[in-house]
């Protein structure tokens, strides 16, 4: 119950082998210094913005919740979520220029408004870019899986992170149960009350089902499950809106290579390295 599923039944840590991707150099592709040193620096200015967007987003959720406007509360939520994301995804990988302590207080605070632990995921997402596509990723451990059974996993996924964090990162119990004890609590509190304050009931039922949906995009939407070439193994989308819309999050691909670049600039890399990946004969798709 309290084990991730890569973990060997005896209830020892399954052992963790050196497997990493190739890097860089060895697929062709230059170094990121030599693409740019802009991409390894994030201004104040675009810092502060990055960490302010999601609270502002999530004034706007309940300014229309409060308004009985409901569908496009909804609609704000998915809002919360993409502004949320993006800074919190570079907070896990340190690319926002913030300090060690206040880096650690982004990942609490922006992943408790999505009702996740932000150390949970900083630490499995960061074994996921170090061992992906081995079979003991905690965090793609479900990507050869039938898209179904992915989803149906969706309910313990979250559950299995915390139980891979709590076991293999012993340093990070204390900030993970604080997160869990928040995320929790806020569950309890809108099954209990949800019906007499729906602005939290609305949220947290939607902040739940996003949950339970996100490892069908974070597993299978941007990985491709048994591709041997590690420049096929992600996936990446371009576009002049659909890239804007989700924030960057649609390079993934030009993640997993430079995963030290912000997310607000993987549009930048990713042009680039067009070049590159055309003399790989590697074709990326273009969408609106």
């Amino acid at each position: 119950m309290f084990t991730h599923p890569i973990d060997r039944v005896d209830g020892s840590p399954s052992p963790m082998p050196e497997v990493r991707l190739a890097r860089t150099v060895q697929l062709g592709l230059p170094k990121l210094s030599s693409l740019g040193q802009d991409f390894r620096s994030t201004s104040r200015g675009r810092a502060l913005w990055m960490l302010s967007r999601p609270f502002l987003s999530m004034g706007l959720y309940v300014w229309l919740a409060n308004e009985r406007h409901w569908i496009l509360a909804g609609l704000a939520v998915i809002v919360v979520f993409l502004t949320t994301l993006a800074p919190l995804h570079d907070a896990m990988h340190r690319s926002l220029d913030l300090s060690p302590r206040f880096n650690s207080l982004v990942l609490t605070i922006l992943g408790g408004l999505i009702l996740e632990s932000g150390h949970t995921l900083r630490a499995t997402h960061i074994e996921h870019h170090r061992l992906y596509p081995a079979a003991v990723d905690p965090e793609a451990w479900l990507e050869s899986s039938h898209w179904w059974r992915v989803a149906l996993a969706g309910p313990s996924y979250r559950h299995n992170l915390a139980c891979w964090t709590w076991r293999h990162r012993p340093n990070l119990r204390p900030l993970v149960a604080i997160e869990a004890a928040w995320s929790l609590g806020i569950i309890a509190f809108a099954v209990l009350a949800g019906w007499r304050f729906p602005v939290v009931g609305l949220y947290v039922l939607l902040s739940v089902l996003g949950s339970w949906l996100f490892p069908l995009v974070s597993v299978i939407g941007v990985h491709r499950p048994g591709e041997s070439k590690p420049l096929r193994q992600a996936r990446t989308v371009r576009g002049s809106v659909i890239p804007r819309l989700l924030l960057g999050q649609t390079y993934h691909l030009e993640h997993h290579l430079y995963p030290m670049v912000p997310s607000y600039r993987l549009g930048a890399l990713a042009s680039r390295l067009d070049r590159n990946f055309e003399a790989a004969g590697l074709t990326i798709p273009r969408v609106l």
